[in-house]
């Protein structure tokens, strides 16, 4: 459809009609030329600058940058060194890339004169020409950047290449040195993982809470018992050179191995499963054998049973080599431990990641009730008892000399108490794990059956009734259906799926029976023999942003103790 244009509209698409037809091909530059049309337009007539232009370059150079400039004069008539930064990141073993010196006049040999390392030891230029040397126009010299796991820690330096009557091109270089720590823990471990919730609390002890970290900050407790050697050594005097400075930590917990042996240069590893283990797509793994043998690679890809890199392995590995996670940690600035007599030495040693930015919180391996979580696994008891306490605000009037006066803004108490769950296999680990970290430390809640004989029925469970007769223990009279013990789950001795039901009402019907309705009709009739235990399924929060988690052997058995305390929502 035609466009039409009226006015100075008309003259301005006439203009630019004109000025189109008007642009011929440089003789030089055979390629179309873009005008610089965002100039502005002033009183009907479009204002242009031929000198905004800039050739189109169709070619592709070797080893051009992506998104690198290469049209015209920015590109023609001048040497590059390609690609134009390196940033090596954390570099735990040796790392070698592409890099080219190019000759972009088109019809001279020019001089590349010097190169400068300020990158210093540990790192080199593979396959350099000795200098000077010509370098043929439209060619380049293809070498390597090599960089070993020795030199400074920390690199933030260039690579400096001269050329004679062009100057200097300075090629940025970054490097973090991570040295790996390969001594192996004792299976006995502790996983700590640190919330940050703020929680805002009405005059009534309802509550308000904001959870600020994406995340939770985490680190783990290792035991160490080292025979004296060459790894007691290498250990102190790693520690006493780079204890400021950032390890390299396989997550032994979270292992596999090697399902076949692989060669030097493999970019793919078929390993047993990498099923309830936290290896991580742009995270890293490692593959090792000993301190001083072992690849440290970017995940590309995960399947259950493979693990795909940004780059090839370097050493050749055996079956059953061991592989982990692995994640970058400080450790703590006070280490301590004991020394035995003779040839053993046992040191504590605290890891924190610095790379806790992803999420991997899920709930959906366990039940839940109203959209909450539902944790109806049994509190596991350590010892014969478990502690618990009943909390209320409390405003006192004493006036020191007279009648004494209290009273509260709540209108009952909260009950908290420690709450420990224990989990057996890979996979159930695995799952508590993400559950802790999904919750959030204080931030979400959930509910948690009591365990208890709470109510005990007295008549029959009417089949399409809602109505509950159980003993009169003052519910009627004191709770009157609040939360957090308006909600019961019916538990059968013959092993069925318990019921779960909201108390709706409550009402005392003779001086020792209450009668409680419920939220959903009975699904059948159920007399009181068929019931083992009526308890209140109540709505709670950790009371810490301190989670922990002990391990009892590596990630096969663990077990987490927090306090819990029940809400007001």
């Amino acid at each position: 459809m035609p466009t039409f244009v009226q006015g100075a509209d008309l003259e301005v698409g006439q203009a630019i009609h004109a000025l189109t037809a008007a642009m011929k091909p440089e003789p030089e530059f055979p390629r179309q030329i873009v005008p610089d049309l965002s100039l502005p337009i002033e009183s009907g007539a479009l204002t242009t600058n031929l000198d905004h232009k800039r050739p189109i370059v169709v070619s592709e150079f070797p080893a051009q940058e992506e998104g690198a400039s290469s049209g015209g004069f920015d590109w023609f008539e001048a040497f590059h060194v390609l690609p134009r930064s390196f940033d090596f990141g954390n570099l735990l073993s040796a790392q070698s890339t592409p890099i080219e010196v190019f000759n972009a006049f088109r019809r001279e040999i020019r001089e590349w004169t010097s190169f400068v390392n300020g990158a210093g030891a540990g790192t080199s230029l593979g396959g350099q020409p000795t200098l000077p040397t010509n370098v043929d126009n439209l060619s380049g010299v293809q070498m390597t950047v090599d960089v070993e796991t020795t030199g400074d820690p920390f690199v933030d330096a260039t690579l400096d290449f001269g050329f004679s009557g062009l100057g200097t091109i300075f090629v940025p270089i970054e490097i973090q040195r991570i040295v790996l720590w390969g001594a192996v823990p004792e299976q006995q471990h502790i996983e700590a993982l640190d919330f940050l919730t703020n929680v805002y609390t009405s005059k009534n002890g309802e509550e308000q809470r904001e959870s600020v970290r994406k995340a939770p900050r985490q680190s783990w407790d290792y035991t160490y018992r080292i025979d004296e050697g060459v790894e007691m050594q290498t250990l102190e005097n790693l520690l006493f050179d780079f204890h400021s400075r950032t390890f390299g930590v396989p997550v032994w917990f979270d292992d596999t191995e090697l399902t076949n042996g692989e060669s030097a240069g493999a970019s793919t590893i078929v390993v047993g499963s990498t099923d309830f283990r936290d290896f991580r797509v742009g995270g890293l793994a490692v593959i090792i054998v000993d301190q001083s043998t072992f690849d440290v690679l970017e995940i590309s890809a995960i399947t259950a049973t493979t693990l795909s890199f940004t780059s090839p392995t370097i050493n050749a590995y055996l079956a059953r080599t061991s592989v982990y996670p692995l994640a970058t940690c400080f450790a703590q600035s006070q280490i301590s431990g004991s020394r035995w007599p003779v040839n053993l030495q046992e040191d504590k040693i605290r890891f924190e990641p610095t790379d806790n930015d992803i999420d991997i919180g899920d709930l959906s391996a366990f039940s839940s009730f109203n959209g909450k979580l539902l944790l109806d696994n049994p509190n596991s008891v350590r010892g014969r008892k478990v502690g618990h306490g009943f909390r209320m605000a409390l405003e006192k009037i004493d006036g020191q000399t007279g009648l004494r006066f209290q009273d509260s803004s709540w209108d009952r108490d909260k009950r908290g108490y420690v709450f420990t769950l224990r989990a057996d296999g890979r996979q159930t680990v695995w799952e508590m794990r993400r559950m802790l970290h999904g919750i959030k430390g204080q931030f979400i809640s959930f509910y948690v059956p009591r365990a208890s004989d709470d109510l005990v029925a007295v008549a029959d469970l009417l089949s399409a009734s809602n109505l509950l007769d159980v003993t009169n223990v003052g519910y009627a009279q004191f709770v009157r259906h609040r939360q957090p013990k308006n909600v019961i789950r019916v538990n059968f001795v013959d092993g069925s799926a318990p019921l779960l039901r909201t108390i709706t009402n409550s009402s005392n019907t003779s001086p020792t029976v209450d009668q409680l309705t419920v939220d959903t009709n009975w699904p059948s009739t159920i007399t009181p023999a068929e019931i083992s235990r009526i308890e209140y399924v109540e709505k709670l929060r950790f009371a810490t942003d301190r989670i922990r988690i002990n391990y009892d052997r590596a990630a096969l058995r663990a077990r987490m103790v927090a306090p819990l305390q029940v809400l007001f929502e």
